[in-house]
């Protein structure tokens, strides 16, 4: 169960791709340096498919790389609106009940 910790913290600490699981474990940090380049062979496994795939389903080279350039701007743009979505809905409800 360590390593899966571990996995978990360096993914959700070296990726902008949202991780389901994030818990922090001191205990595990030294795991979690060990575990950094796995995350980096998974994403960059999903971005060779990506291409893959791309490829195949027709798209040229180039709107291929545009379309690959720009997903990681667009992943990290979706995180921020959803954290700052939260941000609000936090401060509208502690706004609420303070009226309460």
């Amino acid at each position: 169960m360590g390593w899966i910790t571990a996995f978990s913290m360096a993914f959700g600490m070296f990726c902008a791709i949202p991780f389901p699981v994030r818990r922090w474990d001191e205990r595990q940090r030294a795991r979690m340096l060990v575990c950094f380049p796995w995350v980096g062979a998974i994403i960059g496994a999903i971005w060779a498919f990506a291409c893959w795939l791309l490829r195949r389903i027709g798209f040229s080279g180039v709107l291929a790389g545009a379309l690959l350039t720009a997903l990681p701007l667009a992943v990290h743009v979706c995180r921020d609106l959803k954290q700052k979505q939260a941000e609000q809905e936090a401060a509208e409800a502690a706004g609420k009940s303070e009226v309460m």
